[in-house]
């Protein structure tokens, strides 16, 4: 099986490619040996300084993930969480993870039983777990509003295997479509999207309907897939006469 790991760089002061390999921190492979798979997702803890959480899978013909916690340096690795289960079965974390706001709630995709990936939620202490989308769809890389009462994320349709953006609240409710691109034929790892830092609006890589061409877009939060070709403006690159373009991974900083 393919295991990606979590490795930490202690002191970046050269550039990257100048680090030597030994050098890493293999933060992942030090977690207990029978959760060693996983899909090499981490995120910095908000709420502590120079702490990580990160997802591993057991070892075996059962894949179930359980997330741990570490200082940067690989000390320090207790559970956060116990084995995922929200109910339903054993449920393996796949792809990326994202905190809330205050820090006080996490957001994964995690694939169950039946092969498909909806969003989980749970505290921060890795409690109260539970299924913010549910049923036959690929949900993917979730990611919260500044405010914390949304979350974006994207999802793959099973029966057409068109791509769009979806928001939900993070109570689970209002669950609704943004986007009205029915993506196709692009590798869904490049798309990207982003709050604007006050929530109001997002960026999104949506598709020219003109030429195919995959572009930069911003919205009003409100949007919806009714109004997403109305609403959207253009902010990416136009293309020289006679060329083409692709643009991918927009994000927003303040």
């Amino acid at each position: 099986a393919i295991r990606q790991d979590v490795c930490a760089i202690p002191n970046v002061n050269v550039p990257i490619t100048s680090i030597p390999v030994n050098t890493y921190i293999n933060i992942s492979a030090l977690a207990p040996a029978n959760w060693q798979g996983g899909w090499g997702t981490a995120m910095w803890d908000p709420q502590t300084d120079g702490r990580l959480v990160f997802a591993r899978d057991s070892v075996g013909a059962e894949r179930i993930s359980k997330f741990f916690t570490a200082n940067y340096d690989g000390s320090n690795i207790p559970d956060l969480s116990a084995p995922l289960d929200a109910g339903n079965g054993p449920l393996q974390v796949a792809g990326p993870m994202d905190w809330s706001s205050a820090g006080s709630e996490v957001v994964f995709t995690a694939i169950d039983l039946q092969g498909y990936w909806n969003l989980y939620i749970m505290d921060s202490d890795g409690s109260n777990l539970s299924a913010l989308t549910a049923g036959a769809v690929y949900d993917d890389a979730p990611m919260f509003s500044p405010d914390g009462t949304q979350i974006l994320f994207g999802r793959q349709e099973t029966t057409n295997f068109t791509y769009d953006f979806w928001i939900i609240n993070s109570d689970g409710s209002n669950e609704h479509q943004i986007t009205a691109d029915a993506v196709m034929d692009f590798d869904l790892n490049a798309l990207g999207y982003d709050w604007s830092p006050d929530g109001s609006e997002i960026v999104v890589n949506g598709v020219n309907s003109m030429n195919g061409w995959a572009q930069v877009y911003v919205v009003p939060s409100t949007v919806t897939a009714a109004t997403y070709f109305s609403l959207r403006r253009l902010v990416g690159r136009s293309a020289d006469a006679g060329s083409w373009i692709r643009d991918f991974q927009p994000a927003w900083r303040p």
